[in-house]
């Protein structure tokens, strides 16, 4: 998938996060991919098209520091959201976030667009993020249950 593509540096145009940061490969065959330790902020991708807008190599940025907003990566660190044009923790309850909620304490009820607390194990579920941070969602039993190796 990224095979042949170029790395770039800060302040370059990107159409990819490095490969394993963040899970934010948007587009089918990224040919200038974010050196590791940056994020492509500002990139904007068109649902079943290949391309978008490019974004910008940067560092991630914290609590409070500036975002773009509506973007596929926002330019965040991982696990913030980008509500208004600045960088902060996903909502514990209440309504979800660009589909975020705080992890390890709320998921986002996808049906009813709010945060509910993460459940314990044997607890019905039906996806991922539902179950507390070191539980998944077993498939055979469709409750919560400790990782299997």
């Amino acid at each position: 998938m990224i095979d042949c593509a170029t790395f770039v540096g800060g302040r370059q145009p990107c159409d990819s996060d490095p490969p394993g940061f963040g899970g934010s490969l948007l587009v089918y065959k990224p040919t200038r991919a974010c050196a590791f330790g940056l994020t492509c902020k500002g990139l904007m991708t068109n649902p079943g098209a290949d391309a978008g807008t490019l974004g910008v190599c940067e560092s991630p940025v914290d609590i409070g520091g500036p975002c773009v907003q509506g973007a596929a990566v926002t330019g965040c660190m991982t696990g913030l959201v980008c509500p208004c044009g600045t960088c902060e923790l996903p909502p514990s309850q209440g309504p979800c976030v660009s589909d975020s909620c705080e992890a390890g304490v709320a998921y986002c009820d996808i049906p009813s667009g709010t945060c509910q607390p993460v459940k314990q194990v044997g607890s019905a579920c039906t996806g991922v993020g539902e179950c507390d941070t070191d539980l998944m969602c077993d498939s055979a039993t469709s409750s919560c249950q400790p990782y299997q190796l």
